[in-house]
């Protein structure tokens, strides 16, 4: 049985069923990379090509679930241009840590991809998944149009959530800046390599 280094909580659901199940698979990943860059051994590429596989499979139905809810409900197009932005810079960010396989054969590169995951998935129900879902309960239950939909929503979301996002937001986008940094400086440094043998 995998452990749960990572714990769903109730603090993490959406309410909308579809969604939570799909984030709750997102955390059965995040737990199995955690377990592997526990390891001692190298990390078979069958392995993190399965793992990508399970991801990226994962990011096509979850987004277009998401996706496809903002279009049915007419969602503001102010939260739903932010959500698609959102969704695009997590697919490039994946792609780009999984551009060299060779590289997640070590469990410490792996365990990098755990800690981007966790933070994104925090960061991203906390504030947009389940800003989108108080926003479809105002337009289906409420009757609201989706633009005073989303206008009561930023008010609910600057008192509820504002503190905790804007930290996390910050640590989200620091590490980002780290990563892309560290990612030019090893490009930087296997060119000279290669220019000097």
């Amino acid at each position: 049985m995998q452990a749960e280094y990572f714990q769903w909580g109730n603090e993490l659901e959406t309410g909308i069923r579809v969604i939570d199940e799909q984030h709750y698979g997102l955390v059965e990943i995040i737990n199995e990379l955690i377990q592997m860059s526990f390891r001692d051994e190298a990390i078979h590429n069958g392995i993190i090509k399965e793992i990508y596989g399970n991801l990226t499979d994962y990011v096509y139905r979850h987004f277009r679930v998401e996706e496809n809810l903002m279009e049915h409900y007419q969602v503001d197009a102010r939260h739903k241009e932010t959500h698609y932005q959102a969704h695009h810079d997590f697919n490039r960010e994946v792609a780009t840590y999984f551009s060299d396989l060779s590289l997640l054969e070590s469990p410490y590169k792996l365990g990098e991809v755990a800690q981007f995951l966790i933070r994104w998935l925090a960061y991203h129900i906390l504030s947009m998944d389940r800003s989108l879902a108080r926003q479809i309960e105002n337009v289906r239950k409420s009757n609201l149009a989706p633009n005073v939909a989303y206008e009561k929503e930023q008010s609910v979301y600057e008192i509820t959530a504002e503190p905790l996002l804007k930290a996390l937001k910050a640590l989200f986008f620091v590490v980002y800046g780290k990563n892309k940094e560290l990612a030019k400086l090893n490009n930087e440094l296997e060119g000279k390599i290669a220019l000097h043998p």
